[in-house]
């Protein structure tokens, strides 16, 4: 009997050693395909132009989150083993009780099997949980992480647009006909404006010369060569002040 607990005890390792190894397989299996679903997807969204760029940055993803898997499949395989240590320890824990307790109560090779086999499904099953949550967080952070750079660029993308949009329409507004006609038409508006306060200044000038002579008219009532004189040299410095503005006006 005792042979035969050691036997079964010896198959439940290799069994269980067996199954480990099938699901880590298989869990790479799924990361990888899961992998290779989102590098379709991100092909399918992003253009042609910019498929190697984000091949790139798939590869360095993947890369990242399977170096993170690896670590992580490392710490599982070390926690599959320690239980697998302590299941095999507990199998001969029992087995031991059984050989010095035989004439207290007899142990069942099919009790021993059955509750390893319990054992086993239960290290199966949060091994699986484990498992499967690691899985979806390494495909949500990669989601995250293509996403977030895929708005960054596209912000990029789109501020550097803009840029180049506003560049070019600097360079080419002199030579839009919008522009030009705007051009003409201040240009006009300056000339009118300029043109009034010359006739402005010009009246005023007229109307200083004039009180000038009257005033002159007025202190001086005996005709005489000198007052006229003096009041054409007044007038004629008052013409040539009127030139000299509106040449400065039209310049």
């Amino acid at each position: 009997e005792k042979s035969l607990l050691e036997e079964t005890v010896h198959n439940r390792e290799k069994e269980e050693t067996s199954i480990k190894k099938e699901t880590e397989e298989k869990l790479r299996m799924e990361l990888e395909a899961q992998h290779q679903a989102s590098i379709t997807q991100l092909k399918a969204v992003w253009s042609k132009e910019k498929e190697t760029e984000v091949q790139q940055q798939v590869d360095s993803c993947v890369a990242s989150t399977e170096a993170k898997w690896k670590h992580e499949l490392e710490k599982r395989e070390k926690t599959w083993l320690q239980r697998l240590k302590e299941a095999s320890k507990e199998g001969k824990r029992q087995l031991t009780e059984a050989a010095c307790q035989t004439d207290k109560f007899e142990v069942r090779v099919e009790d021993l099997d059955s509750r390893l086999r319990a054992q086993k499904q239960q290290v199966l099953l949060e091994a699986d949980k484990e498992q499967r949550g690691a899985v979806e967080e390494a495909r949500r952070h990669l989601q995250r992480e293509l996403e977030e750079k895929h708005l960054e660029d596209m912000a990029k993308q789109v501020e550097g647009a803009v840029t180049r949009a506003y560049n070019r329409w600097i360079e080419d507004l002199p030579s839009l006909p919008e522009y030009q006609t705007l051009l003409q038409s201040e240009k006009e508006k300056w000339e009118e404006l300029q043109e009034r306060v010359t006739n402005q200044k010009v009246s005023q000038a007229l109307r200083e010369a004039e009180e000038v002579r009257s005033r002159s008219q007025q202190e001086d009532l005996r005709p005489g060569v000198q007052g006229v004189e003096e009041l054409q040299m007044e007038l004629a410095a008052l013409r040539s002040q009127l030139e000299q503005l509106t040449r400065e006006q039209a310049a």
